[in-house]
């Protein structure tokens, strides 16, 4: 996208927000329609520009701090030596609560699943089964990106286990005021180079650590920020850091 069109698309997000932001301040009794007309605005704008929307836009800003984080230490050798000598029975009638129990009895059992894991999907194909879990922050109800847990059961026992979780440690002192996720979409769409047709399926804030900064390797500290997670074309994901400027 060539710089004119980036100021252009910059201009009209400015005016759009100054708009909602007069309409709030001076009759709050259509604060709510104003804001889906909002909405309405920008989906109406990015289609224009070749970026479609196929997912509910959140209305909420945020006021959060940053969140300090721990990368936990995965060793899958000693993981697999576990796996390979566990002898529990596979339920005989399979169902969802079943898989479960046998899954997270396990994990719970061998110290490998944490209290903010949160099954996120599971995935069966001719009898093998994968539970994938997301982790999500006790304290804020915010998922924390790039941290993992992928349990996958072939042939009536667990073959494998995948893991990279970040840990929750402490809170920044300050809290900032994040932009929408109207904003966030208007920036995501001029960051766009390709200028082909996006998909839009999914946007939600999370806390993300950039991945191509941290060793996976060992225990390592970093800082994550909120941001807003932009799932688009076949499962591709953008984040957008969600502090204002």
């Amino acid at each position: 996208m060539n710089w004119a069109k980036s100021k252009t698309i910059l201009i009209i997000a400015l005016l759009i927000t100054n708009i909602f932001l007069l309409i709030n301040y001076t009759s709050a009794n259509y604060k709510k329609p104003e804001t889906t007309q909002l909405e309405r605005s920008v989906v109406e704008f990015l289609r224009e520009n070749n970026v479609f929307i196929y997912a509910a836009i959140p209305s909420d800003t945020y006021n959060l701090p940053v969140l300090e984080v721990e990368v936990e230490k995965f060793d899958k050798e000693v993981v697999d030596r576990i796996i390979a000598e566990y002898d529990q029975a596979f339920p005989q009638e399979v169902s969802r609560e079943a898989l479960l129990l046998y899954a997270e009895t396990f994990m719970i059992e061998n110290d490998l699943i944490e209290k903010s894991a949160v099954l996120d999907k599971l995935t069966s194909l001719n009898n093998n089964y994968v539970l994938e879990y997301r982790n999500k922050d006790i304290s804020s109800d915010i998922y924390i990106e790039e941290s993992y847990l992928v349990c996958t059961i072939s042939k009536n026992r667990i073959t494998n286990i995948e893991k990279r979780w970040i840990k929750a440690k402490e809170y920044g002192q300050t809290k900032k005021n994040t932009i929408s996720a109207t904003k966030a979409l208007l920036k995501f769409m001029s960051e766009d180079e390709t200028n082909r047709a996006i998909s839009v399926t999914n946007i939600e804030m999370v806390y993300w650590v950039d991945s191509s900064f941290v060793n996976t390797e060992n225990t390592t500290l970093d800082t994550a920020f909120p941001a807003w997670k932009i799932t688009y074309n076949n499962e591709k994901e953008k984040y957008i850091l969600a502090y204002e400027e």
